[in-house]
């Protein structure tokens, strides 16, 4: 264009192809490694990298973690950093599921944690083994 930025037009029939890193305002991807903090029956974690991307002011993360629980049968709870900081007003701010590797563990759940503003991961253990979880989550930036 005009001003030095990337135009294109297409005809309904025709197709583009990017390669390498684009970006744009509000338009990024990258991994992080969240901290994990134990909120309810969690002995021991462990993070993972994981990915995210943010397109405007919505961010998706995935990725998978091991939390070992210190009972079995019992809600368990785990806070996890967001990799782009957001205040979170409400337990809706931040939604997202999972599933824990053994097929005994009830779904996994996550929401936004308003205090401390971060996401919130649920589930009821079946053992006090280490379970591996794979999660994913959006949330907006206000």
């Amino acid at each position: 264009s005009s001003d030095g930025g990337l135009a294109l037009t297409l005809g309904a029939s025709q197709s583009a192809t990017f390669t390498g890193n684009i970006s744009a305002p509000n338009l990024t991807s990258g991994t992080y490694t969240p901290t994990l903090t134990g909120v309810a029956n969690v002995a021991s974690s462990m993070a993972n990298s994981g990915r995210y991307i943010r397109v405007g002011n919505q961010v998706i993360v995935y990725n998978h973690i091991s939390v070992t629980p210190t009972a079995t049968t019992t809600d368990t709870s785990i806070r996890i950093t967001l990799p782009i900081g957001a205040t979170l007003g409400s337990t809706t701010a931040a939604t997202g599921s999972g599933t824990a590797r053994s097929t005994n563990d009830s779904p996994v759940l996550i929401i936004a944690d308003t205090v401390n503003n971060e996401a919130l991961l649920y589930f009821i253990s079946s053992s006090t083994s280490a379970h591996g979880i794979e999660y994913s989550f959006a949330y907006t930036i206000p």
